[in-house]
């Protein structure tokens, strides 16, 4: 089978052949249809200064986002049969510690993933845990439910805030990227009824708006919190989602943009060096709430999002690439302003 290989930096990745694995008695084996250009991974590829992910080494397998189909079934997996269609939960944990029986699976300190622990999703074939491979149905195109993790990512964040979210009337998303751009779509699906989406790319912004109907902030041109306190008649809005990540100008705006009693969520990845006002945070008794990735259940219930066609993420696939194009793919992702989920064919 075909599996891609990181040969250094100048060389990048590199197609070649190695034997198809096959499924232990709990695994299914995974023809692998199409996989996603995840941000981390171009972290990787470029040696971009981030503290949470290292570059990668000679040998490694980039990916953690696939779709497929089941190829063979091990001896003891019941709910799978071959020829379904699954998305991959990109981790999972032992199973046997008290977070895994707790449901907790993404605080497992055992925890494996795809791309990091073991070779990544970018490979015809790969092998998967029964429990880890989500059936959907046909209707679904393959890169419909791609963005299935993504999705997940920002669920368990607004769970893990303890939010009663038929409570919401207003949220702000800071950051229309692929991850704010779902998280419009999932806040309209959840019934909130008023959507602020903040950015300074218009191109994004038009997209929050069509997808959501949000009300667009750029914030290169108007102060964010100055407009949704205008929006809001002074009071604020509820939450606000952090998700430009880097080093955006975004904690201040966030903080000042919520109500007091409001929500701040962190989603996205931050630089070292940044901090909050805690003199803010206490004056309008404001909870933080930090998350970081989901467990299975979140997965499940943001595939039926998908099945339910509450969320359209096809609106976000920009572009393609054949598996022999992987380096062009990962090129793009890094470097076109325009480029949002980057699907690549196996």
């Amino acid at each position: 089978m075909k599996i891609a290989r990181f040969r250094g930096f100048e060389e990048g990745f590199v197609i070649e052949e190695k034997p198809r694995p096959a499924p232990s008695d709990d695994e299914v084996l995974i023809r692998v249809k199409c996989v996603a250009v995840s941000g981390t991974d171009v972290y990787r590829f470029r040696k971009y200064d981030n503290p949470t992910v290292m570059p990668f080494k000679d040998g490694d397998t980039p990916g953690h986002e696939a779709v497929g189909i089941v190829e063979e079934v091990g001896r003891k997996v019941k709910s799978l049969k071959e020829g379904e269609r699954v998305v991959v939960q990109p981790f999972w944990g032992c199973g046997k510690c008290d977070n895994c029986k707790k449901g907790r699976e993404n605080f497992c300190p055992s925890i494996q993933a795809f791309g990091f622990h073991i070779p990544g999703v970018f490979s015809e074939y790969i092998v998967a845990r029964e429990d880890i491979a989500l059936n959907f149905n046909d209707e679904i195109d393959f890169e419909e439910a791609l963005p299935t993790h993504h999705m997940a990512v920002n669920l368990y964040g607004l769970k893990s805030s303890g939010i009663d979210l038929q409570s919401v009337n207003t949220a702000a998303v800071f950051g229309t990227g692929n991850l704010g751009l779902l998280m419009v779509m999932q806040l309209k699906a959840l019934g909130i009824p008023k959507i602020f989406a903040v950015d300074i790319d218009e191109s994004r912004l038009a997209i929050a708006k069509k997808l959501a109907g949000s009300v667009t902030i750029n914030a290169s041109i108007s102060k964010p919190d100055e407009e949704i306190r205008r929006q809001t008649d002074g009071i604020g809005t509820d939450i606000a989602i952090e998700l430009a990540g880097g080093n955006a100008p975004t904690l201040d705006p966030a903080l000042d943009s919520l109500r007091k009693g409001g929500t701040y969520i962190a989603l996205a990845v931050r630089g070292m060096e940044d901090g909050l006002n805690f003199r803010k945070i206490l004056s309008k008794s404001l909870r933080v709430q930090g998350s970081s990735t989901h467990t299975i259940k979140e997965m499940k219930d943001c595939l039926q999002m998908i099945e339910q066609r509450s969320v359209d993420t096809k609106e976000i696939i920009t572009h393609r690439f054949k598996f022999d194009e992987i380096n062009d793919a990962f090129n793009c992702r890094a470097d076109d302003p325009t480029s949002l989920y980057v699907v690549v064919d196996i």
